[in-house]
C-alpha cells in the first residue's frame, strides 16, 4: 500500500524577499530531506510588505483547509506568529507546530509591539496542548535572539533548538536538516 503524502506548509515572513528566500534556500533542502512521501507548499501570503494579521490568517486557513492529508505547519519570522495564531484559533488536528525566528509580540520590548500579531491569553492557553518546537539563530539580525527566551517562558513544554552564528535570512544546513527530521518524526 502506498502511504498518503503528508503536506508541509511553510508560512513565510514579511517582505517579498522572505518568500523568495524560503523558496530558494529552504524548499530544496526540505524536499530532498523529506522525500517523496511529503508535499511541500509555500503559499503566497497577501501584501507581505504591509502585512495584515487578519488577511494572513484567512490566507493560511484557505491554503490549509483545502488539504486532505496530514498537515504540518512551519512558520518563519512573521509567518511563525501567524502559524501560532492559526493553530490556537482553528484548533486543527495536527498537534505539532514548528516556529523559526518568530517575533515575540507579548513582551515589554517597545520595538516589538503590534497587537494584531500578539497572542491572546486564550491563544496561549490553547497552545499549551500543542507540541511546539522553536528554532532561532544566535546572530539573528532582525528578530532578537532574546525572543526565544520569551517563548520558552510562555511555553515551558516547548522544544527549542538554537544555532550559534545563524542569522535571520541565511539558514544553516544543519537547521534545515533538523527541521526536516523533526517534521518527519511528527508524521506518525
Amino acid at each position: 500500500m502506498i502511504p498518503e503524502k503528508a503536506t508541509l506548509v511553510l508560512v513565510h515572513g514579511a517582505s517579498r524577499y522572505s518568500r523568495k528566500n524560503l523558496l530558494a534556500k529552504w524548499v530544496p533542502v526540505l524536499k530532498a530531506s523529506l522525500g517523496s512521501t511529503w508535499r511541500v507548499m509555500l503559499p503566497d501570503m497577501p501584501n507581505p510588505e504591509s502585512p495584515s494579521a487578519d488577511a494572513w490568517l484567512r490566507a493560511l486557513a484557505h491554503a490549509v483547509d483545502d488539504i486532505d492529508s496530514k498537515v504540518c505547519l512551519v512558520g518563519h519570522s512573521l509567518g511563525g506568529s501567524v502559524a501560532l495564531q492559526h493553530v490556537a484559533r482553528k484548533l486543527p488536528k495536527q498537534r505539532h507546530v514548528f516556529i523559526a525566528a518568530a517575533p515575540f509580540w507579548c513582551g515589554a520590548d517597545s520595538d516589538w509591539q503590534h497587537p494584531p500579531f500578539k497572542l491572546t491569553s486564550r491563544d496561549i492557553e490553547s497552545l499549551q496542548s500543542y507540541a511546539l518546537t522553536f528554532y532561532h539563530g544566535t546572530l539573528d539580525d532582525i528578530v532578537p535572539f532574546s525572543h526565544l527566551a520569551e517563548y520558552q517562558q510562555l511555553f515551558p513544554h516547548a522544544q527549542t533548538r538554537t544555532y550559534k552564528g545563524m542569522n535571520h535570512t541565511d539558514p544553516f544546513k544543519s537547521f534545515l536538516q533538523d527541521l526536516a527530521a523533526d517534521v518527519a518524526a511528527c508524521r506518525d
